[in-house]
């Protein structure tokens, strides 16, 4: 109805409706004109949209430039409707019955071409095997082959899309690392090592750097410090986790003997100060000289109102004595 309206007010024509009919009247270059737009209107008019259902992992072929492609090739309208957790994505052609099913052959050729789907069930171990560290792996598998791999850890499921003659590929090199994760996996066993939650910052090390060290040299996969719990839980094959075990063992005796250092270099020196102390007093005891007693007549003054005595000769006292 908007178009119509459009039309009616810029064809520079009066346009009568009556019953199923519409009359143009005007000059007759205007009326001309006016009959090839309202054609194309009535034709517009009459199309019909189509939908075609696609999996999530196909909607990375529907590039714009592919959708203007099918669009020339076909003369329909195409969206690309990536879909939400209600509805599935899909892909929109709006046209006549022939526009629709042009535009349908081009959308089946591109699947077919570059969105070829298969999937595989894979192990919980398998996933982390397919992702890879940092997803290096996952990027691999799309470098190598041109693929996509998405990942369904709910339902562990792995899913490649590509092209058809390059999904093969994918699905090997993927296959390869799944049998090698699950050789690991079999010789993998999991230990939990008891640590005191006063020497958890020292199993970890400043920034993590203590943790990853036990990882490096002992060759674990993985080591889960819980500090709530007071552990740590080592993943790895039995011989690396028996060496991370002995390096935490090491760390925890050298923080332990960090611990009680200081307590007993506290009671040496106090006992050295009680030894120290006792010797002193006795050398002080045996050094302090003996008082003498002086024997010398001092010659006070005498008090008021009384003469000085003399003091007698010693010679008349030795007399005086006999």
């Amino acid at each position: 109805a908007l178009d119509f309206a459009v039309f009616r007010d810029s064809c520079n024509c009066t346009v009568q409706r009556k019953d199923n009919a519409i009359t143009l009247i005007g000059k007759k270059e205007d009326v001309d004109a006016a009959k090839v737009k309202l054609g194309e209107l009535l034709e517009k008019a009459s199309h019909t949209t189509q939908k075609i259902v696609i999996m999530r992992e196909q909607i990375k072929c529907f590039t714009e430039l592919a959708l203007v492609n099918i669009e020339k090739k076909s003369g329909a309208t195409v969206n690309l409707y990536r879909g939400s957790p209600t509805r599935d994505a899909q892909v929109e052609v709006t046209g006549n019955d022939a526009q629709k099913k042009a535009a349908e052959e081009e959308v089946k050729k591109i699947l077919e071409t570059e969105g070829h789907v298969e999937s595989i069930e894979v192990s919980d171990a398998a996933i982390g095997a397919l992702i890879g560290k940092a997803g290096a792996k996952a990027r691999e598998i799309e470098e190598k082959t041109g693929c996509s791999l998405n990942i369904d850890k709910k339902n562990n499921k792995a899913t490649f899309v590509g092209k058809k003659e390059n999904v093969p590929k994918a699905l090997k090199i993927a296959k390869a690392a799944i049998e090698q994760a699950e050789k690991v996996a079999a010789n993998t066993t999991t230990k939990e090592v008891a640590v005191p939650k006063e020497y958890i910052r020292a199993i970890i090390g400043r920034g993590g750097v203590t943790i990853n060290k036990i990882k490096a040299d002992s060759g674990i996969e993985r080591a889960d410090v819980r500090d709530q719990q007071e552990k740590v839980i080592l993943k790895g094959s039995a011989e690396a986790c028996e060496r991370a075990e002995k390096l935490i063992a090491d760390i925890l005796a050298d923080e332990g003997k960090k611990a009680t250092a200081p307590a007993a270099e506290g009671e040496t020196k106090a006992a050295e100060k009680r030894e120290d102390k006792s010797p002193k007093k006795a050398e002080g005891a045996k050094k302090a000289p003996k008082k003498e007693v002086d024997t010398t007549t001092f010659d006070f003054p005498a008090l008021p109102g009384k003469k000085k005595e003399e003091a007698k000769p010693a010679e008349a006292e030795e007399k005086a004595d006999e």
